[in-house]
């Protein structure tokens, strides 16, 4: 009767109560409004990026090594080349949104009110460098917008904000960040070589493979999607945090995957919302409050699932120790 009533206790909340908690540590800390806010302005204001110079060089280089491949190609990225051509902004390397959804991801922004400035890239080292600097500046946001919601959650269990535990955090998170970008690449890099030579014996073989390649790569983040809420919830180091991720997955399958998609439904119908709010500078200004916040409390809904499932799994796994 006693473990009855206790398993009684120990349900879990609902994924409806997860959400819904996670928007009140939001309404606890609303200042962490402000990163995604930033960002959002970030991407609407600030800087275009130019990749004319570049593919100039590459496009002479090509030229002169084989002119007839260079024909062939040139019809393909003509576009690009031309002198009027559209600089892109700085959502291109994509980090935020693979780290964490902060910014509203809108098909056609309207036009900023002043002329952004254009970034000119004219070579593989500066676009490399661009990529690499925009990406830790994202996980430096990410981090300090995590652990504030986390904050948020944990109350006076939250360890002091030394300067040494803002080291380990960001250590912890930029070696995950790596990590995961060198299994991508381990990943893809052979995938692709090996899905261009089945192109040439068999198209439909290709298309599955690479079919194959991208289901297993969304896998691979998906199983690894809790490691940076073990690092800013449990202060944990990126491999534990990496392992602690896979079994929570693992034993909360469903509940995760449920999670993923309710809060992937829930962005994408509001993305329609905010596409029709932002047909003006107001109405930008207004579709990125409300994106900053949906986003902020489905980020901290992440964490309470984390917090609540990881709990449930330790009690599990502590009972069968016991038993043994």
């Amino acid at each position: 009767m006693q473990h009855t009533n206790a398993s009684k206790t120990a349900r879990l909340p609902s994924l409806i109560d997860t959400i819904g908690q996670g928007f009140g540590a939001v309404n606890r800390r609303l200042w962490v409004l402000i990163i995604p806010l930033v960002l959002d302005l970030l991407y609407w204001l600030g800087p275009r990026l130019s990749f004319q110079p570049l593919i100039e060089r590459l496009g002479a280089l090509l030229r002169a090594m084989d002119p007839n491949a260079w024909q062939q190609l040139e019809q393909q990225v003509g576009p690009l080349l031309a002198p009027g051509s559209s600089p892109i902004d700085l959502t291109l390397p994509g980090l935020p949104s693979m780290i964490n959804l902060l910014a509203p991801r809108l098909a056609h922004l309207p036009p900023p009110p002043t002329q952004p400035p254009v970034w000119y890239v004219g070579s593989v080292g500066v676009l490399v460098g661009a990529v690499a600097l925009l990406g830790l500046a994202a996980l430096l946001a990410t981090t300090i917008y995590l652990v504030a919601l986390a904050g948020a959650l944990r109350g006076r269990e939250q360890p002091p904000l030394t300067l040494r535990r803002w080291g380990q955090i960001l250590g912890s998170t930029l070696t995950i960040g790596l990590m995961l970008l060198g299994v991508l690449l381990l990943v893809t890099l052979p995938l692709s070589i090996v899905a261009s030579l089945a192109q040439l014996a068999s198209p439909l073989l290709a298309s599955l493979m690479l079919l194959m390649g991208l289901a297993l790569l969304f896998w691979l983040l998906f199983t690894a999607s809790f490691a940076f809420d073990a690092v800013v919830m449990s202060d944990v180091g990126p491999l534990r945090a990496l392992l602690t991720s896979l079994l929570l997955v693992q034993r909360c399958f469903w509940g995760a995957a449920g999670l993923l998609v309710l809060g992937w439904l829930i962005l994408a119908g509001l993305s329609l919302i905010w596409q029709q709010v932002a047909i003006s500078t107001t109405g930008m200004l207004l579709a990125m409050l409300g994106s900053a916040y949906i986003s902020s409390g489905l980020a901290a809904a992440h964490l309470v699932f984390y917090r609540d499932r990881l709990r449930s799994v330790s009690d599990r796994m502590s009972r069968l120790a016991r038993r043994a």
